[in-house]
């Protein structure tokens, strides 16, 4: 939360705008879904991060691999 971030449950949010609605201009998306074309989740200038559950990237404020966890 310090890093901005904000965790959601695993549901069908962004995609079906549902939830917490659809990613806006600028904002990212760590997700574990199987794809992100443009447009995906949102806004076309939104960015959508594919990565396995395991990636912690809230607590380090940027998309950090499992190794930087400690």
């Amino acid at each position: 939360m310090d890093a901005g971030a904000v965790v959601s449950a695993s549901t069908c949010g962004p995609c079906l705008g549902g939830h917490m609605g659809p990613l806006a201009s600028g904002e990212k998306c760590v997700s574990i879904t199987n794809r992100n074309f443009i447009g995906r989740m949102g806004h076309v200038e939104s960015q959508v991060f594919l990565a396995n559950p395991a990636v912690a990237s809230a607590i380090k404020g940027y998309i950090a691999t499992p190794d930087e966890i400690k």
